[in-house]
């Protein structure tokens, strides 16, 4: 039930979002571009190297807070148990102090939806929180 808090929490986040003007795709931070690329690419490193030093992690079989080391252990076991084959954006769009990324991730295993929300620090984006779910076998 507490992913599912989670997980809602998150879908009213990016509804609220939405409301605002989506950036065009030369406006994506860079770091945006860096999280997206690592998904795509299976590396937990460059993944983590874009996040805060807290990250809410949460996949499939279970949710919580993680240091950035911690979540890069994470990841690493997510992708070698998953095997990547891609990552498509479906939506992006920033509001203020936050940037939210939705996508597909696809693997050997079916395919993921996944929830990225960055929050701004400074003149940067760093990575706040993944949400990882099943969408089913392709």
């Amino acid at each position: 039930m507490t992913v599912f808090r989670s997980f809602a929490s998150f879908l009213v986040l990016v509804v609220l979002a939405a409301a605002a003007t989506p950036l065009r795709a030369q406006e994506t931070p860079p770091a945006v571009s860096s999280v997206v690329a690592a998904f795509a690419q299976g590396n937990a490193r460059a993944l983590t190297d874009a996040s805060a030093d807290r990250l809410d992690v949460s996949l499939p079989g279970g949710a919580s807070v993680y240091s950035r080391a911690q979540a890069r252990l994470i990841f690493a076991r997510f992708f070698d148990e998953t095997s990547p084959r891609g990552f498509r954006v479906e939506h992006q769009m920033g509001s203020g102090a936050a940037y939210f990324v939705t996508g597909r991730y696809t693997s050997r295993d079916g395919a993921f939806t996944v929830l990225l929300r960055f929050g701004a620090r400074g003149n940067t984006w760093e990575l706040r929180e993944v949400h990882v779910e099943r969408h089913g076998l392709e």
